[in-house]
């Protein structure tokens, strides 16, 4: 193979802004991010400054190309201390608007993307002093591009996110605190005259331990140089084994997508407990362009649900055993640093579990974490609705949703960590009268044909589960469901009364879907020193009903899964007083604006549950 000449971003932060600096590298293959699937090369983009504008003055005054003195700041990370508490927390949570700088340094004229990982909630961003987009939205990245001479360019971003209650309403209900500002990593890359972008990878073992592998390339000719040709063919390695895609016609500024098979006698299989990963490396033939391609390290596992509703991962045995993952660290909210992530990890890891479930996506770093830790992730895209509610209700709103979901998929659904996408959070029965049926059979259909190494799934709502099959589920290959009985239902019962209730959701769940995965999404209970320890609410309550109801479902070998909500207290809204629970359970004391359901408290300290839940999950048997 000739050596190739790729072009190598590399960031240097100087006390004046950022500056990216253009270079050579006379490697053999492309350079890049591990995670992003994005064509390469990409680096994190710092040097950054931030001003306060809440009284929402700067665009009148002119401070996106004149802004007043600025001063420095991390991104992803809080411009200031992110309070939850008392009045500053109402301020808090109704939104602001903010400013953030940073410049870019381009040795020679050429095209540029910056992306943003994801803004909080209303992104405006002008490069070079024009206006380059816009975007609404948090946790979904979105890409700015210019094309810039030579010379230093400064970046420009204008954030707002205020009116959370409207924001709820425009399909973007945030589920728990209004955070606000850049939360994800920030990048920046030269555009090539094709980006490539993995967009599916799924694999298949055989019986006699070989397997096929396929994978799916999205191609994008948005460069700023000559047309592609009529076809592009995209050539590289799957760790050893050679990878040809068929050949695509592709327009210019056009995007198409092509697959390609790859057989392996002996694969080396990602799995919790040993996730192997090796590296893909990808470059698309263009018109004699010497073109970056796109290098990332992913991992080749078969996950399938059996005709008795049973998991199986590389051909054993498996169930889910995990916890709930608001991604929130005290004092950054969702902004996490590396170090929030670690600590993450590290919580999760003391739980003994293998999943997380989490009810926004997750970003490029976190999954890539979590690739590498052998986590597996039960993911919820699209619009988030609370419980028993559908925004997409219209023909209009419906297109928006699904156009989300895609995205997202197409972002995530190479990571070997992604086990399944839940399309709701507490569907209510057959769904909501207004097409929720509909909307949740086509999309299924659309994800099991993209992506059929992922699970399509939906979590419903305890209190209200379906009573008979209908479209709302005809298409999934997993059933989640809520649980709270014993803290938000029946909480003065005996315990085999609880118990008996608990059982009978599970039993009723089977009865309809004998061929899907049923596994209980989120069950718990809250956890705190103002209840007496051993009622409801109190730490040894929460961490006796975990032990005792993961030996409830272990006991049953057709539970799939069993995900306890949740990892770490998080903060809902400056409001809160336990949602439903506080409503039905008013003699708990309850320590608002945080959900008290973590096996953590806010701060990090365990509490007496991460014991009983580790202990309960080692006795779990992994197959049924």
């Amino acid at each position: 193979m000739p050596r190739l000449a790729v072009l190598l971003i590399a960031l240097v932060a100087l006390a004046a802004g950022a500056v990216l600096v253009l270079g050579r590298d006379d490697g053999d293959g492309p350079r890049g991010t591990a995670g992003t699937g994005r064509a390469t090369p990409a680096v994190a983009l710092g040097g950054w400054e931030h001003v306060a504008d809440p009284r929402d003055v700067g665009l009148r005054a002119g401070w996106a190309t004149d802004p007043p003195a600025m001063r420095p700041v991390a991104v992803p990370g809080a411009a200031e201390r992110r309070v939850v508490g008392g009045r500053a927390g109402f301020r808090s949570f109704a939104g602001s608007v903010g400013w953030w700088r940073t410049t870019l340094t381009v040795p020679r004229a050429g095209r540029v993307a910056v992306r943003f990982g994801s803004v909080g909630y209303r992104a405006t961003v002008w490069i070079a002093g024009r206006e380059a987009c816009e975007h609404v939205g948090a946790y979904e990245p979105f890409d700015c591009v210019a094309d810039l001479p030579a010379g230093r360019h400064p970046v420009m971003l204008r954030a707002d996110w205020e009116n959370p209650e409207g924001q709820a309403r425009a399909g973007h209900d945030r589920a728990w605190w209004n955070w606000g500002g850049p939360n994800w990593e920030v990048t920046a890359r030269e555009v090539a005259p094709v980006e490539l972008q993995l967009v599916a990878l799924t694999t298949r073992v055989r019986r006699d331990g070989s397997a096929r592998a396929t994978l799916t390339v999205r191609l994008r000719a948005r460069g700023a140089g000559p047309p592609t040709g009529p076809r592009t063919t995209v050539r590289g390695t799957l760790g050893d084994t050679p990878v040809t895609f068929p050949a695509v016609a592709l327009a210019a500024g056009g995007t198409a997508r092509t697959s390609a098979r790859v057989d392996l006698p002996t694969p080396a299989l990602w799995a919790p407990g040993r996730p192997r990963l090796q590296t893909l490396r990808l470059r698309a033939d263009t018109a004699g362009a010497d073109a970056p391609g796109l290098e990332r390290r992913v991992g080749l596992r078969d996950l399938r649900v059996t005709r008795d509703g049973r998991l199986r991962l590389n051909g054993r045995s498996f169930r889910m055993l995990g916890v709930g993952l608001p991604p929130d660290a005290r004092g950054h909210g969702d902004a996490l640093t590396p170090r929030d992530r670690r600590e993450i990890l590290r919580e999760i890891r003391a739980t003994g579990a293998n999943t997380v479930r989490s009810q926004h996506p997750l970003s490029d770093a976190m999954l890539t974490m979590l690739d590498e830790a052998g986590i597996l992730v039960w993911q919820l895209v699209g619009p988030f609705d609370k419980a028993g509610r559908f925004w997409a209700q219209t023909p209009q709103r419906a297109r928006r949703a699904r156009a989300r979901i895609l995205r997202d998929v197409d972002r995530m659904a190479a990571h070997p960590s992604i086990a399944a996408w839940s399309l709701t959070n507490e569907l209510a029965g057959q769904g909501h009268p207004n097409g929720q049926a509909g909307f949740l059979e086509r999309t299924a259909g659309i994800l099991q044909r993209r992506t059929p190494g992922v699970l399509v799934a939906t979590d419903v709502w305890g209190t209200h589960l379906p009573r008979e099959r209908g479209p709302a589920y005809a298409r999934l290959d997993a059933v989640g469901f809520t649980e709270y009985v014993g803290i938000a239902e029946l909480p003065q019962e005996p315990v085999a009364v609880q118990d008996a209730e608990a059982v009978r959701r599970v039993e009723q769940l089977r009865r309809l879907f004998p061929s899907k995965a049923i596994v209980v999404t989120e069950f718990g209970a809250n956890g705190n020193a103002q209840n007496p320890t051993a009622q409801p609410g109190g730490f040894a309550y929460q961490a006796a009903l975990l032990r005792r109801r993961i030996a409830l479902y272990a006991a049953r070998p057709d539970m799939a899964g069993m995900l306890v909500w949740t990892l770490r207290d998080y903060a809902v809204s400056p409001g809160f007083s336990g949602g439903s629970l506080g409503r039905r359970q008013p003699q708990l004391r309850l320590s608002g604006p945080l959900s008290e359901k973590g096996l953590f408290r806010f701060d990090g300290t365990a509490k007496e549950a991460v014991g009983a839940v580790r202990q309960a999950f080692a006795r779990v048997p992994r197959g049924g």
